[in-house]
């Protein structure tokens, strides 16, 4: 085969012509790397979207909605603790942004409803989070736990961080009724109320 050469990796069969061998080289050259950056682009957007279901330790499930960096979650499948508090489905659960696998966001919670009937201030609760992709599947950080020492004060006595992972769900896997994992301090406040 003098006037043709097969480049395996990208099936593409190039005119080699008498003369013209350094055109026909770069343009090889150029082909291959349109090919790569094709490759990493799809890599790169397919690992930097949260979008879809996702299920915290709590085995409360959230919708992750992401238009580029911009994400928003709502509670899709709320906790037996969380539902107590007063959370539906469809509520949102945080608003932030995901940027090269770290999703920086104000999280929204609700304090127990006998807290919410005396201090209607903390009937929602917001503080900042600060996530970390790992893979594809799982979101990890910490959760900021707050409460106080008597039911009436209306005053944090108390803060604590925790540990967060939240795992990605199929559509299919969408559990229809949860059960909390008595590990979330009543969802979202500790301590003695």
């Amino acid at each position: 085969m003098t006037g043709t050469k097969r480049l395996a990796s990208s099936g593409v069969t190039l005119a080699l012509c008498e003369g013209r061998v350094s055109m026909c080289r770069r343009l090889t050259l150029v082909l291959v790397g349109a090919l790569c950056a094709v490759f990493a682009m799809s890599e790169l957007s397919r690992a930097q979207t949260i979008e879809g279901l996702w299920q915290s330790q709590s085995k409360a499930v959230y919708r992750f909605v992401q238009r580029g960096v911009s994400v928003l979650a709502t509670y899709e499948v709320p906790n037996k603790e969380q539902m107590d508090a007063g959370i539906k489905a469809g509520d949102l659960a945080l608003k932030g942004d995901f940027v090269p696998d770290v999703l920086v966001a104000t999280y929204y919670q609700r304090a127990p409803q006998p807290v919410q009937d005396v201090c209607p201030e903390f009937k929602i609760i917001d503080h900042e989070i600060q996530w970390k992709l790992e893979g594809d599947k799982v979101l990890f950080g910490t959760l900021l736990l707050i409460g106080g020492d008597e039911l009436g004060s209306c005053k944090v006595t108390m803060r604590a961080l925790q540990a967060i992972r939240f795992e990605r769900l199929k559509d299919k896997e969408l559990p229809q009724q949860v059960e909390g994992d008595g590990r979330s301090c009543s969802a979202v406040w500790c301590g003695s109320w």
